[in-house]
């Protein structure tokens, strides 16, 4: 969905180290590439062969906003991904004032496999999202990385 967002001074490729992508996908990235989009979504990406990492972060205007925002992340997400079997789980419960999904697939087209595990989570305004795809046979992380690695990131978030 496209996010309603306000400009904010929080950099993608500072809540996720890199050190902490290379854990989670085990590749050897050295930094990611920052960018903000005209809507004030920014996105951090490390990209290697067979791994794609991407951190997005972005603060809506007020509670609202956000609440529409997750929303229609979750109504695009159920409605794009046609022959992609993936699973959205909420999470109740993942942190105080939080709330969080986790969404995971796998396939294999035309014999490449692909896998994919992403966590969104949204406090008040500010939302953020780690989203791993892995082809080739690499190996995404888990489901239980990434939110430990999500409750690691709401720390450094306002």
């Amino acid at each position: 969905a496209e996010a309603t967002a306000v400009p904010t001074s929080i950099d993608p490729c500072k809540i996720v180290t890199v050190d902490e992508v290379n854990k989670l996908t085990g590749a050897n990235f050295k930094a990611g590439k920052e960018e903000t989009d005209t809507n004030n979504v920014k996105r951090c990406t490390y990209g290697e062969e067979g791994v794609s990492f991407m951190v997005t972060a972005a603060v809506a205007p007020d509670v609202a906003t956000a609440q529409k925002n997750e929303a229609d992340t979750k109504a695009d997400l159920e409605s794009n991904a046609p022959g992609f079997p993936y699973k959205l789980t909420e999470l109740p419960g993942f942190a105080p004032g939080a709330d969080a999904a986790i969404v995971e697939g796998h396939a294999d087209f035309n014999g490449t496999s692909l896998s994919g595990v992403a966590i969104y989570v949204l406090r008040n305004t500010t939302f953020f999202a780690l989203t791993d795809i892995s082809t080739g046979g690499a190996k995404a992380p888990t489901a239980a990385q990434m939110e430990d690695q999500a409750k690691a990131t709401l720390d450094r978030v306002p």
